[in-house]
This record gives C-alpha cells, sequence and structure tokens, in this order.
C-alpha cells in the first residue's frame, strides 16, 4: 500500500508573490520605466513529508489554478521539478515559457477567487495533496504600491477591458502635479449618464498630429468657452489701400499658408461711369499670383484720382477650402 504525502504549506510566500502579480507595477533598476519590468512570476514556498521524514532531492510537481475551492474548470497549471532540501522547497510559477507566464497573468486579472491546487508525482502516480489553498494578498496591498514614478493610493481596481479605475467610487477628483505622458493613441470620455455615450477626445495621429474629438465621436461637437490663443494665429485681418487709380495691391500674405478674401469695402471718388464703356461697377477681389496674395479693386468712375479702402480677411490654410472661380 503506497503511503501519502504529506504537504505543508507556507501561506506568507503565496501571498506576496499574487499581490505582486496582480499590480503588475513597473520598478527601477536604472530609474527607466520603459526599460525596468518586474517579472510577472509568482514565488511558491512549501515543505515535502512522506511518512514524517522530510523529502529530499528533485520532486516533479503540478501546480494547477482553480477559480473557487470547488470550481472544476481549471483555469491554469504548470508542471515543475522542485529541489526539496530537509523537505522545503521553492518554486516561480510561470518560469517555464512565455505563454505559461502570459497564461498565469490572465488567470490572476480574470479570476474572482482563486485557488491552488498541487499534485506529486510519486513513483509514476500522480497524487493531490492536501485541500486547495486560496490565494489572499497580504494586508499593505490594498492599500500602497509602489513603482517607479508612481504612488497609487486608494486604487478601486480593474474594471472591464483591464481599466484602471482610480476614485471609481467616490468619484473625487484625481489630481496630476507635474507632467502627464500618455502613451496610447487618444484620451476618451467614457459613458456618463447626465454627459452622454462619450468618445475620443483626442488622439495622437500619424505626422506626430493632435486630433481633437476624432471621427466626430463626442456627438456634441467641439466648443471651445472662453479664450483662444493658437501659434501661429488661424486668422489675420489688415487693411488694404488702392491709391491714384491702382487696381492692384500685392499683400503680402503667403498663398501657400493662408487663403484670403476682401471685404468692407471704403470708396472715395467723383462721378461713377455709366456711359457703358465698363462693364461692371466695381471689382473686389483677391487671387494667388507668385507666392502671396494679390487684391485687385476697379471701381468705374469718370476720376483717375479715385481711392478705395477693404477689408483683407485671411485664414490659415486648412481651416476653409479655397476654390478659384475667377
Amino acid at each position: 500500500m503506497r503511503e501519502p504525502v504529506k504537504l505543508t504549506l507556507v501561506a506568507m510566500g503565496t501571498s506576496v508573490a499574487v499581490a505582486g502579480l496582480l499590480l503588475g507595477l513597473r520598478a527601477a533598476a536604472d530609474g527607466l520605466q520603459s526599460t525596468d519590468q518586474v517579472p510577472r512570476l509568482l514565488a511558491y514556498h512549501g515543505s515535502l513529508e512522506k511518512d514524517g521524514v522530510p523529502v529530499e532531492g528533485q520532486v516533479p510537481l503540478t501546480f494547477r489554478l482553480y477559480d473557487g475551492a470547488a470550481g472544476t474548470a481549471m483555469v491554469w497549471q504548470e508542471s515543475l521539478t522542485v529541489q526539496a532540501r530537509t523537505g522545503s522547497f521553492s518554486a516561480l510559477l510561470g518560469s517555464t515559457s512565455q505563454a505559461s507566464v502570459e497564461g498565469l497573468t490572465q488567470a490572476v486579472e480574470a479570476a474572482d477567487d482563486l485557488y491552488l491546487e498541487i499534485v506529486v508525482n510519486d513513483g509514476g502516480t500522480p497524487v493531490t495533496l492536501g485541500q486547495r489553498q486560496r490565494f489572499v494578498p497580504v494586508p499593505y496591498s490594498h492599500w500602497t504600491s509602489v513603482g517607479t514614478n508612481l504612488t497609487a493610493r486608494g486604487v478601486d481596481g480593474l474594471g472591464t477591458g483591464g481599466k484602471l479605475l482610480l476614485n471609481g467610487n467616490t468619484k473625487a477628483a484625481v489630481e496630476v502635479h507635474g507632467g502627464l505622458d500618455v502613451y496610447g493613441p487618444q484620451v476618451s470620455f467614457s459613458y456618463h449618464p447626465d454627459k452622454g455615450n462619450g468618445g475620443a477626445a483626442m488622439a495622437h495621429a500619424a505626422g506626430d498630429t493632435l486630433v481633437l474629438n476624432p471621427g466626430g465621436e463626442l456627438e456634441g461637437g467641439t466648443v471651445i468657452d472662453g479664450a483662444f490663443t493658437t501659434t501661429p494665429k488661424l486668422v489675420s485681418m489688415k487693411r488694404v489701400s488702392f491709391y491714384n487709380g491702382a487696381t492692384v495691391v500685392d499683400t503680402g500674405m503667403s498663398s501657400n499658408s493662408w487663403a484670403c478674401i476682401l471685404g468692407g469695402v471704403k470708396m472715395s471718388t467723383g462721378i461713377i461711369q455709366t456711359a457703358g464703356v465698363a462693364d461692371h461697377i466695381l471689382w473686389l477681389y483677391t487671387y494667388p499670383e507668385g507666392g502671396t496674395w494679390k487684391a485687385k479693386a476697379d471701381l468705374a468712375s469718370v476720376s483717375v484720382n479715385e481711392f478705395i479702402e477693404a477689408g483683407l480677411v485671411c485664414f490659415r490654410k486648412g481651416l476653409v477650402d479655397v476654390a478659384s472661380w475667377w
């Protein structure tokens, strides 16, 4: 008759490891968050006895995770050979392959109540050791965890889709003292019962471009409430004057950067010519030529010393569509 193998568990090592794995924080060996990553492994410590004698040597073990104490659906497993010395052994769960550690991480993040089951290969016969052991975090892992430049207190947890919830329960404001770097492609608003469905508010697009309300996801549009200043300017307004019969003025505004129109004309002249010599009374328009915008103003009058002033309004290219109709 095969003698049972007795397993004595050391819970502290398991609890500490689970807390670290759940948080998945980045640590700083050289101070660079982009290069340092805490290994997502789970350190486990236990002891083995057979016939009341501590086990020595290599022992094949299989570690299995279940969601629930009596759950039948196994969410992860890994087989390891550990070295037992005076019965004590240590194991790094998830260390056999990248797929194993990714599966372990997913199991810990997705499960509500994880339990560990251990099977020992006793002379070719698999023997399940004792009862399943529940995974619980150490007390202070609920309160604070520190990464490279991050101190998280009062973190509510992970929401649907792995979202990190900050003050999700209290709905209090979250203050950021210092710079805020966003690595992802966009900043979005979630659904709010009083505001609407939400959507992407701004995006980091190709060509290092900032896009506001990309795709019009925020159905109410984009509203600027208050003073608004841009560098460079988006709109330029100036006066252009036509003296002594001159009909064309170079505005000096680049036709590559601006789209310009005329409006608000003021005229000072003699008698308007009505004898049919001209086919117009007033010409007033702009056109691009030689890299700048030209303004044309011509009044059909008897006087050759007519004086005309007009308002020039220029919009930064991209704000308006320019059609050449003249």
